[in-house]
């Protein structure tokens, strides 16, 4: 009904259909969808009502429109037929059928331009007719084979990934540190960008990089890297080993640690994971709010302390023997503490790598210890706090902000915390309120006074982060908001020819564009992951055109030196492997919804908003969900138990998986 007024000339699946066929000597164009199928509406509005189409299809071929769930049994047939053609399947489902209705070529979603690798469906049409015409043997042997293939039950791997990730991954395994986590040797950075590619690779299957994330995760968090006493992540260890850090503490370093530790307890349930990951949220909430700026995040704490790198936070053995009473001997024990010394001038710098022999030596349970310690660290807490303290940079940076709200955002979700939502509810309107004049986003902000200067990065950080308030929420003004950043960016920072650029036109002699990564992605990958989550949720295809140009600029870089741009290998990934949730709204806020927010899978995208407001949301149906990926969609989960087998399905079939891991002692 949906087709009743296409130009196409549709016939239902039945005789006449096929009578046509063999009188005519044409090949079937078989279209299978259904009504509340995105992609198929797409490619509606884009190829079936186009006049020119419409004449391909007339002159060639013998065109036919199914409703899957009206005829199941055509729709299984020819996806079986498509999955052993190409590797995958989906909705709309395109396939050419000889008369007697063998298939012998098909696909997904065609575009009415190629582009992604993907030919036009004018192209298509007119290699099929030419194929049929003038090489028809060959196409009747093909279409054999392939009807002897889905009678046998065959149906193919799904088509992998490109090999850009295996290559990337067998480079970080030649440098990763097997005893100590991390990669390299000194001095050693947490490189959360790397981080957060593995956590991905590693839900797609990959063991090896799960085993190089949970080593390195493990390691960071038992050593003097992590702040046992008060929370929060140094910015590099001076050593190997994790111990002796430099002892500053930044807000992007450790809002991207927050995003990586919850995501790495989501994929092992590992409690520990989820102890660092709140430990550091709450030494932001505590600590990193300006005075003037109470939804805002200050930029970095000092290193220093009376003019003395660590001073305010090591310890002598004699200093936490006065603090901490009878509980002093477990306790040095538990932190590695010596009378000696662990660091320098008989000073201590507090680590945690054998817990479990100082819980048996205590003789309490997991619970138990965890109180024990607790205590312990809350009196150590309030001495430190009675000396002279680093001094913090409490200026305002939008990228970094961005960072921030994201991952409270993100933790908020993942955790079931609702006041971390709302604490990022509140970066986010301050960010929209305070950040931004006459319809720009600028860089920094202290005290009242907003600098002039705006940023690809700004645009492209705060974009993500109000994209992962909206996951969090449903709240479409979250959303929105990203979508217009995400304009602005384009506007401001694009260019058609060189691509992005970091800042707007100035008077220095060169415009800058920096594509490797440091401690935080770079703007330019930053922005390629905007526009890819974004694109498939406002039907933007120039805007997947942009960042797949951005990323094919550096497919050379990316294998051969993942190190260098991890986040821009991260954004190849969405777009290879990466997918659209789309949740209809419903006022009630039903359980069914607040679920599927709740899933972890850091590589989809949630949507969610009333039905028909977005193109994702045309013509769906509130107490379903729909996963979409790359043109097509699978049916409708109507049950959080559907929609986890279709996003292990989406994980299974993404061809990242890497098989056993190569590290020692890995029991994952």
């Amino acid at each position: 009904m949906q087709h009743a007024q296409n130009p196409v000339d549709w016939y239902p699946w039945g005789e006449e259909a096929f009578a046509t066929a063999r009188t005519d000597d044409k090949p079937i164009f078989l279209s299978i969808g259904y009504a509340t199928c995105h992609w198929c509406h797409v490619m509606e509005r884009e190829s079936f009502e186009d006049e020119a189409i419409a004449r391909q299809l007339a002159e060639g071929f013998v065109a036919i429109k199914v409703d899957r769930e009206e005829l199941p049994d055509v729709d299984h047939v020819y996806m079986s037929a498509l999955q052993a053609l190409s590797g995958h399947g989906g909705w709309p489902l395109n396939m050419f059928l000889t008369p007697d209705l063998k298939p012998f070529y098909g696909g997904t979603y065609f575009p009415p331009k190629a582009k992604h690798g993907m030919p036009s469906f004018a192209d298509v049409l007119r290699g099929v007719r030419e194929a049929w015409t003038q090489r028809r043997a060959d196409v009747e042997q093909t279409a054999q084979e392939l009807l002897e293939h889905v009678r046998a039950g065959a149906v193919s791997r799904r088509a992998t990934v490109d090999a850009i990730h295996t290559k990337a991954t067998s480079q970080l395994m030649r440098r990763f540190d097997r005893t100590y986590g991390g990669f390299g040797t000194t001095p050693k950075f947490p490189q959360a960008p790397l981080l957060q590619y593995l956590l991905s690779l590693a839900v797609l299957g990959s063991n090896d990089a799960r085993a190089m994330l949970t080593q390195t995760l493990i390691a960071m968090a038992a050593g003097g890297m992590y702040d046992h006493v008060g929370g929060g992540f140094a910015r590099y260890s001076t050593d190997q080993r994790w111990h002796v850090p430099h002892f500053e503490k930044m807000l992007y370093d450790n809002a991207q640690l927050i995003r990586v530790y919850v995501g790495a307890y989501r994929l092992t349930s590992d409690e520990r994971l989820r102890f660092v990951a709140e430990d550091t949220i709450a030494w932001l909430q505590r600590e990193m709010h300006p005075s003037f700026a109470p939804a805002a995040y200050s930029s970095a704490q000092d290193a220093d302390s009376e003019g003395v790198e660590g001073k305010f936070y090591v310890w002598t053995a004699e200093q936490l023997r006065a603090a901490l009473g009878s509980d002093a001997d477990a306790a040095l024990r538990l932190y590695g503490v010596s009378e000696s010394g662990n660091w320098e001038h008989g000073l201590n710098v507090l680590e945690r790598r054998d817990p479990e022999s100082v819980r048996g030596l205590l003789g309490l349970s997991e619970n138990a210890f965890a109180q024990w310690e607790r205590s312990v660290r809350d009196r150590l807490y309030d001495v430190r706090s009675q000396r002279i303290w680093p001094i913090t940079d409490d200026k305002v940076l939008a990228d970094w902000n961005g960072i921030a709200l994201r991952a409270l955002a993100e933790a908020g979700r993942l955790l079931d915390r609702a006041d971390l939502i709302e604490c990022a509810r509140q970066t986010a309107l301050f960010l929209l309120d305070t950040m931004s004049r006459d319809g720009r986003l600028h860089h920094a902000w202290r005290a009242g006074t907003l600098r002039v200067e705006s940023y690809l990065a700004d645009h492209a950080q705060v974009g993500l982060g109000m994209l992962e308030l909206h996951a969090a929420t449903g709240e479409l003004r979250w959303l929105q908001s990203a979508h217009q950043l995400a304009d602005q960016m384009i506007d401001r920072f694009f260019d058609s020819d060189e691509g992005f650029y970091d800042s707007e036109p100035s008077p220095l002699p060169m415009r800058p564009r920096e594509l490797f990564d440091g401690a935080v992605p770079s703007g330019t990958a930053a922005a390629c992951e905007l526009l890819l989550r974004l694109a498939g949720v406002y039907d933007r295809s120039e805007w997947v055109d942009i960042a797949q140009q951005a990323i094919e600029r550096q497919i050379g870089l990316l294998a051969q030196a993942p190190e260098a741009a991890p986040a821009l290998l991260h954004a190849h990934l969405i777009n290879q492997s990466g997918a659209h949730l789309a949740i209809p709204a419903n006022p009630n806020a039903d359980q069914l919804s607040v679920a599927a927010r709740n899933q972890f899978a850091p590589l989809v995208t949630f949507v969610t908003a009333p039905p028909d407001s977005l193109p994702l949301l045309a013509a769906r149906t509130t107490s379903e969900l729909y996963l979409c990926q790359h043109g097509r969609c699978q049916l409708p989960a109507r049950s959080i138990e559907q929609l986890r087998q279709q996003l292990s399905a989406l994980h299974e079939g993404s061809g990242v998986a890497l098989g056993k891991s190569l590290l020692p002692g890995d029991s994952s």
